[in-house]
């Protein structure tokens, strides 16, 4: 079992670091009125691995931290983006054999961190899992979802409605900033039933 330690020092170094550094970077580029900022994120903070949570925790969090900071910033001209690499390092070469790590030159993280970092590019708030050539968007994906009425919601009706409602068929993504896909769901349901509007 990973004790408070552990947990505590992969924290402080993948997400406080980041939001110490992203702190100080923001004074400096607020005064300028310009800014990139790339956290470096991880497959394993979107999709999670046995033996890691403390990891996984930290690397989700630093996603959600520049997603915050996008959103606060963008009228400065700020933007605040995560790149999960996946390259030939000292950490990766404990796992893949010799001819995987020459296939996964670390160039090709670094000229998608160019353009990122670049003053053209205004992309804000976003994830990207680049390496050996391959470049993915990530994105967190809401599925098309259900609606049970008051009436029939029940546990036994969850596990009998589940395979409609983790369909991911008519899926979608909710923009940079909003949060507020069921609030405004439940308000559209009281305003039709009760005439309340919030």
């Amino acid at each position: 079992a990973m004790g408070d330690a552990d947990w505590q020092r992969l924290l402080d170094v993948h997400l406080n670091g980041t939001f110490r550094c992203s702190r100080a970077a923001l004074k400096v580029m607020s005064d300028q009125g310009y800014g990139r900022i790339i956290s470096t994120g991880s497959p394993v903070g979107f999709f999670g691995a046995a033996n890691a949570s403390h990891y996984s925790a930290a690397k989700i969090a630093v996603f959600g931290l520049m997603q915050c900071i996008a959103l606060e910033n963008h009228d400065k001209d700020i933007t605040a983006n995560t790149l999960s690499p996946v390259a030939a390092s000292e950490m990766t070469m404990q796992y893949y054999p010799q001819h995987w790590l020459d296939a996964a030159d670390a160039n090709y993280v670094a000229e998608f961190a160019a353009w990122l970092g670049h003053e053209s590019c205004d992309i804000n708030g976003q994830a990207f899992e680049v390496g050996g050539g391959f470049i993915h968007q990530l994105r967190m994906t809401m599925s098309g979802g259900i609606e049970l009425d008051k009436s029939d919601y029940c546990a036994e009706a969850i596990a009998e409605k589940f395979n409609k409602f983790s369909d991911f068929d008519n899926s979608f993504s909710p923009k940079l900033g909003d949060i507020n896909t069921v609030v405004n769901k439940i308000n559209a349901r009281a305003k039709e039933d009760f005439g309340i509007n919030f």
